[in-house]
C-alpha cells in the first residue's frame, strides 16, 4: 500500500490552506539549511527589479530549529564536532553569478539593475564575534559555523521581505503531487498549492541508513546524530566495548562523542597529544568496515612543505579539463591520468625522487592494512599536514582532487562523463574522500591519542566476521575475537536513500521525476528542474543539492563556487514574477 495520498479527482476535493485569490505568484521553498539560505540569496538578487504591482508569495519549510544552518550546523551541537573546511573557505555571500558556466543562455543571468544582498564571510563574523577562532586555517566546530549561517539567514530573509511576502513553517513537507500548472504540497493534513517549488531538503533529518540490523534495538544505535541523546551514557554505559560500523568522517565524531564529550580531555605537550580519560567513557571502541582505510588528515596550506609555485600547476590541469570537448568523457582514460599527472608534477617540484602517485595509489588499494599500518599512516599524514614532515604521493594526490575539483564539476556533471565510468568514478571517488577529504590534523591526532590510551582499537577494522546475537556482537578477524556491548552505525545514508514518506520519495513513486539510470540520482537541468519521464524539465519545480548527486557532483558543500544552479534558478523565477498576471 502507498504511503502516499492520492492525487484528488477535482480541484473541489481540495480544501486548500492557503488563499488563491489575490493574485500572487507564490513559492515555496521545502528545506533551508543553507542550500537553501543560498537559493533564497540568489532570490532576492534577482526579486529586486519587478515591478512593484506583482505580488510575490514565498512560504519557508524546514522542521529545524534554525533556517540556514539545518541539522548539521545546529548551533546547539558540542564543540568538538567541528568543520572539514578551513575557515577562510566559507562565505555565505556571493557579488557575482556562482558557479562554473554562469552565462545566462538558460535565462538565469543576472537582470539589470539586480540587487546584490552582502554580509560577512565567515571569518570576518569570527573576527566580531569569535575572535580567539578567527584564524583563516581554524576548522572551527559546527556549531559556531551554524550561528553564523543562521544570521545570514535572518538578513536574507529581512531583504526577502522588503519584495515579497515571506512566511516560515516549521513543519516538514511530506508529498509534492503535480496538479495542473501548479504544485500540491502536503504538510501534516494540510494542502498547499504553490506556482513555483524548490526542493533542498539536504540529508532530510537525521535518520538511520538503511538496513541497519537491530535485533536487540537496546544494544543497537542505528545513527550517530544528534550526538547528545543518540551517545548518550543511558544508551552507551561508561566501560562497556563499543563496536562502531563505519570508518569516515561520521565514526571520528562518535569517537570524539564517547571520550571528550563525556568529560575526557585532551593535552598537547611538544606536539604530542595525550588523552586523560574522565571513566564514563567506554572500555574500548572497535571500528570496522568493509575496506579499514584510514582517512588521512587534511593539510594546512600555510604549514605544510610545499613550493609556492604550485598554483601555476594547478592552473594547467584545470584548463586541461576545461578544455575538454567530449560529451561522454571517459574518466579513467581522459580525467584520472590528467589528475595524476598534476599529483607527479607537483611532487617533482618538492622531491624529484618521490614515487610516482600512480604506484604509491596501487600500494594503497592492496596494502594490508592491520592496526600498526593504520597507525602509521594516520600519524605520517598529520606529520605532513603540519609540516613536520616533506609531502609525500597522498599528498600531492589529495592536493591535485582538491585544486582541480572546481573542473571536474563541470566536467561529469549533467551527463558529460560515460555512463559506464561511474563505476570506476565511484571506486576512485570514495578513496579521495579518504586521502583529500579527510578530517583536519588536530582532530586525527586525538584519535591517536585514544589509540595510545588503549580506548580505540584498529585491530578488527578491515572486513571482520561479525555475528549478531541477543546479548551482544562477536566480532573477529585474524584469529582474534572481541565481544561488543553495543553497536554503532556511523554510516549516514547516501544520496539515493531518501528518505520515505518525505519529497524527494513522493515525487519518484510517483513517476513524476526520473532517476539517473547510471548512477541512481534525480536529474535535473542546469536550472535546477528534474527531468520528466519524456525527457522533459518540469516545469515550477527545482530539486537542488544532494538528491542530485550522481548527475551533479560535489552537493555536500559549503562552497558557493562550485555549482550555478542556485543562480541560474533565481532567474528564471524572477524572469517568471516580472512577467506574471496573476492567476486565481
Amino acid at each position: 500500500m502507498s504511503i502516499y495520498r492520492s492525487r484528488p479527482q477535482t480541484m473541489d476535493d481540495l480544501v486548500i490552506s492557503n488563499s488563491q485569490s489575490d493574485g500572487a505568484l507564490r513559492i515555496a521553498v521545502v528545506g533551508c539549511g543553507p542550500k537553501g539560505m543560498y537559493c533564497l540569496e540568489r532570490l532576492v538578487s534577482q526579486l529586486s527589479p519587478i515591478p512593484d504591482s506583482v505580488r510575490v508569495h514565498v512560504t519557508i519549510f524546514d522542521a529545524a530549529d534554525y533556517f540556514g544552518a539545518g541539522n548539521v550546523y545546529h548551533p546547539d551541537q558540542p564543540d568538538f564536532l567541528r568543520l572539514n573546511f578551513a575557515a577562510k573557505h566559507v562565505n555565505a555571500w556571493m557579488t557575482e553569478p556562482s558557479g562554473p558556466n554562469n552565462g545566462s543562455s538558460l535565462g538565469g543571468g543576472q537582470l539589470c539593475n539586480a540587487k546584490t544582498v552582502a554580509g560577512p564571510s565567515l571569518l570576518q563574523w569570527l573576527a566580531i564575534h569569535e575572535p580567539t577562532l578567527a584564524d583563516g586555517e581554524a576548522y572551527v566546530p559546527r556549531s559556531v559555523v551554524g550561528r553564523y549561517l543562521h544570521e545570514c539567514y535572518q538578513r536574507v530573509r529581512a531583504e526577502l521581505s522588503q519584495l515579497a511576502d515571506v512566511c516560515e513553517d516549521r513543519r516538514s513537507v511530506k508529498q509534492i503531487t503535480r496538479y495542473g500548472d501548479r504544485w500540491l504540497l502536503t504538510v501534516d493534513q494540510d494542502s498547499f498549492l504553490y506556482d513555483e517549488v524548490l526542493v533542498t531538503v539536504g540529508h532530510e533529518g537525521w535518520r538511520a541508513a538503511p538496513h541497519v540490523e537491530t535485533i536487540v534495538p537496546t544494544r543497537t544505535i542505528p545513527s550517530v546524530y544528534p550526538v547528545q541523546p543518540q551517545l548518550s551514557p543511558r544508551k552507551i554505559p561508561p566501560q562497556c566495548t563499543v563496536a562502531v560500523q563505519g570508518f569516515g568522517l561520521t565514526w571520528i565524531d562518535a569517537a570524539l562523542a564517547l571520550t571528550e564529550g563525556r568529560g575526557g580531555t585532551f593535552d598537547r605537550h611538544d606536539g604530542e597529544w595525550t588523552y586523560q580519560p574522565s571513566g564514563t567513557e567506554p572500555n574500548r571502541i572497535i571500528p570496522f568496515s568493509r575496506s579499514g582505510r584510514p582517512m588521512l588528515a587534511k593539510p594546512t596550506d600555510t604549514l605544510v612543505r610545499a613550493p609556492k609555485n604550485l598554483d601555476e600547476v594547478w592552473r594547467l590541469h584545470c584548463k586541461q579539463i576545461h578544455d575538454i570537448d567530449d560529451r561522454e568523457i571517459d574518466f579513467e582514460k581522459v580525467l584520472w591520468p590528467i589528475i595524476c599527472q598534476a599529483a607527479n608534477d607537483a611532487l617533482e617540484l618538492c622531491d624529484a625522487s618521490a614515487p610516482r602517485v600512480e604506484q604509491w595509489f596501487d600500494d594503497w588499494l592492496t596494502n594490508d592494512w592491520d592496526h600498526m599500518a593504520i597507525v602509521q599512516a594516520m600519524q605520517h599524514s598529520c606529520e605532513v599536514a603540519a609540516g613536520q614532515r616533506d609531502v609525500d604521493p597522498p599528498w600531492a594526490l589529495g592536493q591535485a582532487w582538491r585544486s582541480l575539483y572546481c573542473e571536474l564539476v563541470p566536467a561529469i556533471s549533467h551527463g558529460r562523463m560515460k555512463s559506464e565510468s561511474w563505476v570506476v568514478f565511484r571506486r576512485i571517488a570514495a578513496e579521495m574522500e579518504r586521502i583529500a577529504f579527510g578530517p583536519p590534523g588536530e582532530n586525527l591526532r586525538r584519535i591517536l591519542a585514544l589509540v595510545r590510551a588503549n580506548i580505540v582499537d584498529f585491530r578488527f577494522l578491515q572486513s571482520p566476521h561479525v555475528c549478531r546475537n541477543l546479548n551482544s556482537l562477536q566480532i573477529s578477524n585474524n584469529g582474534r575475537t572481541a565481544i561488543a556491548d553495543r553497536v554503532i552505525h556511523a554510516v549516514i545514508p547516501t544520496p539515493l536513500n531518501a528518505s520515505l514518506g518525505g519529497p524527494i520519495a513522493s515525487l519518484v513513486m510517483q513517476g513524476l521525476v526520473m532517476r539517473n539510470k547510471a548512477t541512481g540520482a534525480i536529474d535535473i537541468d542546469p536550472a535546477g528542474n528534474p527531468i520528466d519521464p519524456d525527457g522533459n524539465p518540469l516545469p515550477g519545480l527545482a530539486v537542488i543539492g544532494r538528491p542530485t548527486e550522481g548527475c551533479v557532483l560535489g552537493n555536500d558543500t559549503l562552497s558557493r563556487k562550485l555549482h550555478s544552479h542556485p543562480h541560474h534558478w533565481a532567474g528564471r523565477v524572477a524572469k517568471r514574477c516580472a512577467n506574471w498576471r496573476g492567476k486565481s
